[in-house]
């Protein structure tokens, strides 16, 4: 037990602590005190990415929760709610790597032990309590006191700590835990790798019942033990800690070295991830003139960790060699390239072992094992002998030769940097081997903290990863997909992997790592199996789902793209000719590529009708002249029907606005009922593109992931030609891109004029809605007093009539993705072919949706959502150009990120 991470020579790696920091307090609506709601609030802790910005939502009437704000003038406010009688019991800080939980329980336990508060904290990691070995309830309770006992007696001299200091202390807390002042601190619960049945029983006892409690992890870890560790308390209450602001990133980089502030100088990019507080740390090891070339988490992380190594290794002692001044004295140490190497590929294989080297614990509530998961804690010294071994079968090979290269080479470099570093990167309670230890005395070792050892396996991954390593990611399921929520432990890892910072050397090596994402789940062996084989298993059953055990991580798809898009793209060097090794990397991202792309290709070759009823075929889906813009099996619209431009009016009027003189329909130009601020009129011109008549359906999404099945709602859209719902922007944007270049989701601009098809009025059909001509909730009509139907679910395509331009449930049924960031239009935005802000923290959503009133149906109505929401009322549709066009996805010429 102790105050903090400590490591030898008083160094911490954490992040920094900035009181000013804010948090955010759940807050649960009257008429949802339940876990239900609170499990579907958690499911949206990472998605809320800035202090302040909120998306668009339900109305307040329909809101369950909400995150309030708790600035630091409200802390002691907030704290006071803790004291005993006070409603505040139970607590869980719940939030994302880096983002100061395990600094902020430390804090809290500083703070709460104040006079002022009049609490007694213990602070304890979750991991050092799983699967203790107890008796009974005062064995277990003897133990946590003990511990205190213990940190109190290291904390001074041998000789002054006496057995009466030990027992007073016992005392002490035993009154203070009959009195309701006794407050557990259990961080870091995503690192818990098995039961806490035991100390949750004693939590639950009569005896601990006034106990406050404060619990901290991951967001995934926190909905994975949610039935185990939160169900069996009532009232719990959840912080989420707020990102940086600018000026707090700006203050702790601040170094009184510096003349210039080394923030003002970093890229908008970098500015971007140093919301995480552990980012800062380690953006002040890096030397300011570094500062430019980053971009990305990971190339912070690389930089400021090679630069601790590079100020090991030039002490001297450990491979440095000095250059020696003129007056005869070492005045500088340059590392040895080798030994840098050495450093960084022991770090990189240690911390992907220690990852695959898969753990299993027993269910409490079914006596069942769980499913495996990576070793996320310690190599405890029983596992340290095979640790070692399987350490060394990677690194030995690249040790061949060299002399006295032995079993411990690795764990004596790494002890000597450890050392140096005063245990930054590894856990530093630990003695790392030296030669003459006999494996009895092999101490445990793990990294400082959980960061470390997800970037080092990215790293291990993108630059040395062998076949059968990618084989064991395959294999153990590495990849994040939503419909295994325990994948969520693998996200940082993939998230340093996609950014990783690459030489040209490396190209081949980070391809193939990310060459899994594009597998499908049934494709096991891609270096022995090609196409023909690969169609035979995907064309078992036209009318099934065709790739049922697809594993699509596709906001790791998306994030990778643009690089592997580049790769695959030939190349010319200076001499005007491709090198060969441009060119095997450019072979094997055009393989990755075409193999993916293929998988739609080779259903619609097969004749597979789902397929074939997504696929864009500009001759049949021309307008018929005869028939305006309906065509007997077309399934994309051209918009507009006919002519090179299309202009018209975005948003909804004010009453404020003249009426626009280059549109004249009507002399007046009077307020829109019920309109939100978001809806700025503004004149825009949208270029002649195709958009598919009908959102895309459950069938029609699953020959892409067939995982989505299992997540179908039996009561809001069971039936294969419903829409499909509860997919993410990047599901949507990926399952267009895998269909081919020409499909992309419609911008904002684009979508809105196929809503109106030339209208000006809140809907293509008029002025009024109830349910009748559109799905919504018919109970809050628009324009209208008569309420209508109210569907409680989806409703099959076409069941409403299209509108002039021939598209069905523009308004109403489901909500759609659009590419944009969403932001505001108005005078800045360009009037031809807007593409929206240049970035945000939210995708546009369009149409309202079966689930909301008639208000939110309107064509001008706008909300938004982060890339990652997926919602039982959100779906999409398809845009498309010829094949060969001029015209292409429209963001693609953007930043992905």
């Amino acid at each position: 037990m102790s105050t903090g991470k400590a490591n030898s020579g008083g160094s911490t790696d954490k992040p920094p602590f900035i009181p000013d920091q804010r948090w955010a307090l759940l807050q649960l609506a009257a008429g949802y005190q339940d876990h239900a709601t609170r499990q579907e609030a958690l499911q949206q802790v990472e998605q809320r990415v800035r202090h302040g910005e909120r998306g668009p939502g339900l109305k307040d009437s329909q809101q369950r929760f909400e995150w309030i704000d708790v600035s630091r003038q409200q802390r002691s406010n907030f704290l006071s709610r803790l004291l005993p009688g006070a409603d505040l019991q139970y607590v869980c800080v719940v939030d994302a790597a880096g983002m100061g939980k395990t600094t902020t329980s430390e804090w809290l336990k500083a703070v709460l032990g104040k006079d002022q508060f009049g609490l007694i904290p213990i602070w304890l990691e979750a991991s050092k309590f799983t699967n203790v070995s107890w008796t009974d309830q005062n064995h277990l309770t003897d133990l946590l006191f003990g511990m205190v006992a213990a940190e109190a007696a290291n904390s001074l001299p041998s000789h002054v700590f006496t057995a009466q200091m030990a027992k007073d202390i016992h005392d002490d807390l035993g009154h203070a835990l009959r009195r309701g002042q006794l407050v557990l601190i259990i961080d870091a619960l995503d690192q818990a790798t098995g039961s806490l049945s035991p100390l949750l029983e004693l939590l639950k006892s009569e005896r601990w019942s006034n106990c406050r409690v404060i619990i901290t992890g991951r967001a995934y870890a926190v909905r994975a033990r949610y039935t185990e560790v939160f169900e069996p308390f009532d009232y719990w209450h959840f912080i989420r800690l707020d990102h940086f602001t600018g000026d707090q990133q700006e203050k702790f980089l601040t170094r009184p070295d510096e003349p210039e502030s080394r923030y003002r100088g970093l890229t908008q990019q970098v500015k971007s991830v140093l919301g995480v507080p552990r980012m800062l740390k380690y953006l002040r090891r890096i030397r300011r003139e570094e500062l430019a070339g980053l971009k990305t988490a990971a190339d912070v992380m690389q930089v400021a960790i090679l630069d601790m190594i590079k100020e090991c290794l030039s002490v001297g002692g450990s491979g440095g060699r000095f250059v020696v001044s003129e007056e005869g004295q070492p005045t500088q140490s340059v590392p040895n390239p080798a030994n840098v190497d050495l450093l960084w590929r022991s770090l990189a294989t240690v911390a992907f072992v220690k990852t695959a080297m898969q753990l299993q614990s027993i269910d409490p509530q079914t006596g069942n094992p769980t499913p495996p998961h990576p070793n996320l804690d310690v190599i405890q010294r029983d596992e340290m002998p095979e640790f070692r071994r399987q350490v060394w079968m990677i690194m030995e090979p690249h040790l061949r030769g060299a002399e006295n290269a032995t079993e411990y080479t690795v764990f004596e470099k790494l002890a000597q940097l450890n050392s140096f570093l005063e245990g930054d990167l590894l856990h530093s309670e630990l003695e790392l081997p030296t030669l003459g230890m006999s494996l009895d005395e092999q101490p445990a070792l793990s990294f400082t903290n959980l960061t470390l050892q997800e970037f080092f396996s990215a790293f291990y991954l993108a630059h040395y990863a062998r076949p059968g390593d990618l084989e064991t990611v395959w294999d153990q399921n590495w990849l994040v997909c939503p419909a295994r929520r325990e994948s969520e432990v693998y996200r940082e890892i993939w998230q340093y992997l996609c950014d990783m910072p690459l030489k040209e050397t490396n190209r081949g090596n980070w391809l193939h790592a990310i060459s899994l994402l594009y597998r499908p789940g049934n494709w096991r062996n891609p270096t022995t199996r090609g196409h023909e084989s690969l169609l035979s298993e995907l064309m078992v059953k036209e009318s099934a789902v065709a790739v049922r055990e697809s594993r699509r991580s596709c906001a790791f798809m998306y994030r990778s793209w643009d690089r592997l898009e580049s790769f695959g793209r030939p190349g010319a060097g200076k001499t005007g000719r491709i090198s060969q090794e441009d060119f095997a990397v450019h072979r094997l991202a055009k393989s990755i590529l075409d193999t993916w792309r293929g998988e739609f290709q080779a259903l619609c070759d097969q004749g597979h009708s789902v397929a074939l009823s997504l696929r864009f075929d500009a001759e049949r889906d021309q307008p018929d002249p005869e028939l305006g813009n309906q065509t007997s099996d077309g399934q994309y619209r051209r918009c507009p029907p006919v002519g090179d431009l299309h202009t018209f009016h975005i948003g909804s009027p004010d009453g404020k606005q003249p009426r626009d003189p280059l549109i004249p329909k009507r002399a007046e130009w009077p307020n829109e009922a019920e309109r939100s601020t978001s809806e700025g009129l503004h004149r825009v011109t949208v270029t002649p593109f195709w958009l598919r008549k009908f959102v895309v359906t459950n069938a029609e999404y699953e020959l892409f992931d067939g995982n989505h099945l299992s997540e179908r709602d039996p009561k809001v859209n069971p039936d294969d030609a419903l829409p499909v719902i509860n997919v993410s922007w990047w599901e949507a944007v990926m399952f267009c891109r895998w269909l081919g270049p020409e499909y992309w989701l419609p911008t904002e601009a684009q979508w809105e004029a196929a809503c109106r098809a030339g209208t000006e009025s809140p809907f293509s059909f008029g002025t009024e809605l109830n349910g009748t001509q559109a799905n919504c909730d018919g109970n809050y009509p628009y324009g209208t007093e008569k309420k209508g139907p109210y569907l409680n679910q989806t409703s099959p395509l076409g069941k409403y009539p299209p509108n002039g331009w021939g598209m069905y449930d523009m308004n109403g049924n489901v909500w759609e993705w659009c590419q944009d960031w969403y932001g505001a239009y108005d005078e800045s935005t360009p009037d031809a072919d807007p593409l929206g802000p240049l970035a945000g923290s939210y995708r546009v959503i369009r149409g309202g949706s079966w689930i909301y009133y008639a208000q939110g149906c309107r064509a001008a109505s706008r909300n938004g959502g982060t890339p990652e929401n997926r919602d039982d009322f959100l779906g999409f549709r398809l845009a498309a150009v010829p094949a060969g066009a001029k015209s292409a996805e429209p963001n693609a010429v953007r930043p992905s990120r």
